[in-house]
Formats: structure tokens, C-alpha cells, sequence
């Protein structure tokens, strides 16, 4: 079975977050969360790729990203 996780990867673009914390709301695994200076990260063991934070940001700030899986 091929695990999801392992080819697609979320990418947070810190230069466009303004740490509105929509995606922290949205995330139904807490994937997403925020630091003491509420800069927010992303937890990859966490994410079942449902994708509703990436369509939730007002910004673009999160996007995915396919790694080779030759």
C-alpha cells in the first residue's frame, strides 16, 4: 500500500503567512500549529492530505509539493 505522506509533502511559504491562523482552524489533525512567536509550522506525520488548508489560505502561503517516487 502506498503511503500517501511518503510522495506528497506540504510546503508553508513563511514570506506570505500572515499567521491569520486559518489553517490552524481548519486542520482537523492539528498538522498545522504555531509557535511562542506564533510563527506557524507544519507537523508531516500528522497530515491526511486533505488539502482544506491550502484552500482555506487567503494568502497562498501553503501549497503541496510531489517528491520523485521513482
Amino acid at each position: 500500500m502506498l503511503n500517501i505522506q511518503s510522495i506528497v509533502k506540504i510546503n508553508l511559504d513563511h514570506t506570505r503567512c500572515v499567521q491569520c491562523g486559518w489553517c490552524l482552524s481548519t486542520c482537523k489533525t492539528r498538522a498545522l500549529d504555531h509557535d511562542l512567536e506564533n510563527k506557524i509550522y507544519f507537523k508531516d506525520e500528522l497530515c491526511i492530505g486533505c488539502h482544506l488548508c491550502i484552500e482555506i489560505c487567503p494568502r497562498g502561503a501553503i501549497s503541496i509539493f510531489r517528491l520523485n517516487s521513482n
